[in-house]
């Protein structure tokens, strides 16, 4: 499928053949997840766009809540975009993302899951533009900025692992929260290490093919916070 994201009242888009096929949103963080992975390992995947915001009726068939990334893996139907992302990452070994290590392995599986709490603040954040909700967020990206002192250059060390691709897209939508607080949000010399970080991952050739048009991204936060979520065009 190209860019255009199917809407309520679209037909289901028959398989050609049994393949892979990931359904995903442009501008949803955790679809972007799976998007990475899949092009970082350059797996032979059919991507679907849907309007998450005015979903095809069929989308439901598919997964009960209706949220992206679905992963269609021919056998069997994923959602969770972490386990969609691990499953990938044992079926298609090449580039290795997760450390061969067991205790960095588990290290990182516990900084992800934690990393859902921190989300849970992103989130809110976005939705409420409240100071007071931002100034507990950042309370708990000091606790990566530390993290990140200890590992190096970036969380998976000399190079990215997956857990830097798991963490990058909400990264790459940090520059939003400058527009909500001017002023307000730490610059490099409070936060060197994450600074450092997201200046290397912009230089990466897959994160570069898989950027989020910033512009996009104000556009959509502004029109969803006043309600025009069917006017929503995910095909900007």
């Amino acid at each position: 499928m190209g860019e255009k994201h199917l809407r309520s009242g679209s037909e289901f888009p028959q398989k050609v053949n049994n393949g892979l096929r990931l359904y995903s949103t442009n501008y949803c963080p955790y679809a972007q997840r799976v998007r990475i992975v899949i092009a970082i390992k350059s797996i032979p995947c059919e991507i679907v766009n849907v309007h998450c915001l005015d979903k095809p009726e069929w989308i439901s068939t598919l997964h009960l809540s209706g949220k992206v990334p679905i992963f269609d893996a021919g056998l069997a139907i994923l959602t969770d975009s972490l386990l969609i992302c691990n499953y990938l990452d044992e079926e298609y070994p090449k580039p290795v993302l997760h450390s061969k290590k067991i205790d960095e392995r588990d290290h990182d599986s516990v900084l992800l899951r934690d990393f859902d709490d921190l989300l849970v603040h992103f989130d809110k954040v976005l939705n409420n533009h409240d100071l007071a909700d931002f100034l507990e967020l950042l309370k708990h990206v000091e606790r990566y900025e530390e993290e990140l002192g200890k590992r190096g250059k970036y969380f998976g060390g000399c190079e990215p692992r997956m857990i830097d691709f798991m963490f990058w897209p909400w990264a790459e939508r940090a520059p939003l929260f400058e527009r909500l607080f001017p002023g307000k949000v730490p610059n490099a010399e409070a936060l060197p290490n994450l600074y450092s970080w997201c200046a290397a991952m912009r230089e990466h050739p897959i994160l570069i093919k898989e950027k989020t048009k910033e512009d996009s991204l104000i556009l959509i936060h502004d029109m969803i916070r006043e309600g025009k979520t069917k006017e929503i065009d995910f095909d900007i």
